[in-house]
């Protein structure tokens, strides 16, 4: 798969990610830090190749946008599977603000672990016109919704 650095400008807000594709069946962009919320004070480590931030009340972390293009008509007959099976559990199926049908996914945590105080990593998932859209991130069921 060939990759390549991505960003994106919309208006005054500057977002960076990458692209990868194999050029036949599928590509990936992704976004990281697209929607930062309550998180604030941003540091980019440049020997580590990440960002680190202060948790806000509302968002543990920023949300990251992934979007699976297919680009074949054979890709789109197969499907873009996922394995979730023993990271993620089901939360609920919802229709966003904009119509489209998600389903709400939670990273699962050992039920002997006592962290009260955690929040799991949520996943919104939906499809439109042969494109997979993923959210992600450290936010209440309710905030991932919106």
């Amino acid at each position: 798969m060939a990759a390549c650095l991505l960003i994106l400008i919309f208006g005054t807000t500057v977002f960076t990610g990458y692209l990868e594709t194999d050029k036949e069946s599928a590509a990936v962009i992704k976004v990281e830090n697209y929607i930062t919320g309550d998180t604030s004070d941003y540091s980019y480590n440049t020997e580590e190749e990440f960002y680190s931030y202060t948790p806000g009340i509302e968002y543990k972390t920023p949300i990251t946008l992934e979007a699976i293009l297919t680009l074949s008509e054979e890709q789109l007959e197969q499907g873009l599977d996922l394995e979730y099976l023993g990271y993620y559990e089901y939360v609920e199926s919802f229709v966003s603000s904009q119509g489209y049908k998600g389903n709400l996914i939670q990273s699962t945590i050992d039920p002997n672990f006592d962290g009260s105080d955690i929040v799991s990593e949520k996943r919104a998932v939906f499809v439109a016109n042969g494109i997979r859209y993923t959210l992600s991130g450290g936010v209440s069921v309710e905030e991932m919704k919106k």
